[in-house]
Order: structure tokens, then C-alpha cells, then sequence
């Protein structure tokens, strides 16, 4: 006689939380980035640092894949923010142009920068082609 098995355990499926958009914290920023970001849509072509040597400033000039929404835009910059580790305690600034020669000028499709003044921290995201912004402190 075979040995009694036990009832099977009812598995949980797990869902992830969703993403929120805009976002409202660094931790839901991080989120979107990871879930909605595309680093293979941004590409660096300029990267400089300015500041000072005690705290530098990173300053990364990108294209960004030409087409996306706004929120695409914001997605793959953040990611690319991130993936790179321009989140700093100095400060920092991401531009995205359509083009390299676009450089000097105004960024053109979007831009994520960080301000930071003391241990106040003000990270802004501007998608250009659906005029998005967005802006979280911490």
C-alpha cells in the first residue's frame, strides 16, 4: 500500500505592485525606470563633470530613440539616470537630443536632473513631447 500524500498546497501567484506614473518617490522612480525603461533607446554621446573635486557633478548629453511618448521618454531616461548611477549627493544632469548636433543647444527631447542643495535632494524629469514633468523631492 502506497503512503498517504498529503493535499497539495494551493500555490499564490504573486503580482507585482503597479507602476505608478508619474511617480511620487525615488523608490516608485526606480520602479518605472526598471519596469517601462529601454536602455538600448538612449545612447551617450558627450559626458563631462562639473562641480567641484570634492563633489562632482556628472553631465551626460544622450540621444533618445525618436518617436516615443512622453512617458517612454521619461521611462528610458530615468533608466539610463539610474543604470549609470548619476544619483548622487552632489548633483547631476541628464539631456536627451533627437541629435548630436543638437548639442549646446537646448535639450530637445527630454532631460533628468538633480539638484541638490544640503541634504535636500530635487530630482526633475521633463519628457518634451508630451510636456511632461515631474519633480520629487527627498
Amino acid at each position: 500500500m502506497a503512503p498517504a500524500q498529503s493535499p497539495s498546497r494551493a500555490t499564490t501567484a504573486t503580482t507585482a505592485a503597479p507602476v505608478v506614473f508619474p511617480p511620487t518617490t525615488v523608490g516608485l522612480a526606480k520602479r518605472f525606470a526598471s519596469a517601462e525603461g529601454i536602455l538600448s533607446d538612449v545612447h551617450e554621446f558627450h559626458s563631462e563633470t562639473v562641480g567641484t573635486t570634492d563633489c562632482p557633478e556628472p553631465k551626460r548629453s544622450v540621444t533618445v530613440k525618436v518617436g516615443m511618448s512622453g512617458r517612454q521618454v521619461a521611462a528610458d531616461l530615468l533608466r539610463y539616470f539610474y543604470d549609470q548611477q548619476l544619483d548622487n549627493n552632489c548633483g547631476s544632469l541628464l539631456l536627451g537630443y533627437d541629435d548630436p548636433s543638437q548639442y549646446g543647444g537646448v535639450y530637445t527631447v527630454g532631460r533628468v536632473n538633480l539638484d541638490v542643495s544640503g541634504s535636500s535632494h530635487r530630482l526633475e524629469v521633463d519628457a518634451v513631447s508630451d510636456q511632461i514633468i515631474f519633480a520629487i523631492s527627498y
